[in-house]
């Protein structure tokens, strides 16, 4: 499992087009991939930040913009989050149980069980609302019937124009991170492809 590890905060705005100075931790890695985003966690989402620029300020700063952050007002919204970086998966722990542990040990089956699933037959058109406290979000999707044995599969048909690429890639982790229920039965969901058509987001409730 992936972990996050705090690496910076946002310090001030800087400019008007949205430019942000950074105050970077002893933990921000010196060989950090510019492609790769930095997280914001606002309402307990980790949001995803990618940068449009990056400007090394000193030994512990920066002067940065964020795709889609790109006036004042937008920037202003992300002044004192702390920043994080998506870390390696976490090491087992010292209770993993390997084969060569099982040798010697007897095997009994029980009764056998059917595993249900559900699936859709025509296409459907779905929608979400989300709305905290501190901001709004709004997503419109298309789930069609996908071929057997495909599971859950995902594209965007979304302009990055309508919905900024970082809220796209968060939609995205939510849809594989959590198994879904059918409505029938309440067992799991497969076969199914989720196109994303449309959505909004705004850090603050307006």
């Amino acid at each position: 499992m992936e972990t996050l590890e705090k690496v910076g905060r946002v310090a001030k705005p800087f400019g008007r087009e949205g430019e942000l100075i950074l105050n970077l931790f002893d933990t921000f890695p010196e060989d950090f991939d510019m492609e790769e985003p930095l997280f914001a966690k606002i309402d307990s989402l980790a949001v995803p930040l990618f940068f449009d620029s990056f400007e090394p300020r000193g030994r512990s700063g920066a002067l940065v913009r964020f795709a889609d952050f790109d006036t004042d007002a937008r920037a202003a919204e992300l002044v004192g989050c702390d920043l994080y970086v998506r870390t390696g998966a976490e090491e087992e722990t010292d209770d993993a149980v390997y084969m060569e542990d099982l040798v010697g040990f007897s095997v009994t089956f029980g009764d056998c069980e059917v595993l249900y699933r559900e699936t859709i037959e025509e296409p459907v058109h779905a929608c979400g609302h989300f709305e905290p406290l501190r901001h709004y979000a709004e997503a419109h999707f298309l789930l069609s019937p996908g071929e057997r044995g495909s599971g859950i599969a995902f594209e965007s048909a979304c302009s990055t124009d309508v919905l900024a690429k970082n809220w796209q890639n968060l939609i995205r982790t939510h849809v594989f991170e959590k198994e879904h229920k059918g409505v029938l039965l309440g067992a799991p969901l497969t076969d199914v492809k989720v196109t994303l058509l449309a959505g909004r987001a705004h850090l603050k409730h307006t």
